[in-house]
Formats: C-alpha cells, sequence, structure tokens
C-alpha cells in the first residue's frame, strides 16, 4: 500500500464559506482507471476511526 502525506487546500467562494478539497497524485487516479471521462468516485467515511475511503465508482 502507498501511503502519502497531503495538505488540504482551503478555498472560499463568493460567500465567504471554505471548501475544502485534496487533490491525490495522479499516478494513483490513472491505477484506480480514472480519466478525464471518468472522474466519479464514492467517498466514506468512518465517524469511529476517522478514515476516508476513496473507490471508483461502479
Amino acid at each position: 500500500m502507498e501511503e502519502k502525506k497531503l495538505k488540504i487546500v482551503l478555498n472560499r467562494n463568493g460567500n465567504g464559506t471554505l471548501n475544502p478539497r485534496c487533490p491525490i497524485p495522479l499516478e494513483w487516479f490513472k491505477k484506480m482507471g480514472l480519466s478525464e471521462k471518468q472522474r466519479e468516485i464514492d467517498l466514506k467515511f468512518n465517524e469511529q476511526t476517522g478514515e476516508l475511503i476513496i473507490k471508483k465508482a461502479k
């Protein structure tokens, strides 16, 4: 399993609301079988462990 430490990017919209984003490495994006045409993912958050789980959408 590969592991990287990333920083979450915080952007503010026109209303001042924060929008957190987490870019993933392009290599992982490609290994997941994602592309410019297929960008949908399923994202799960486990509140007990604080883990995010990302999977390619079916």
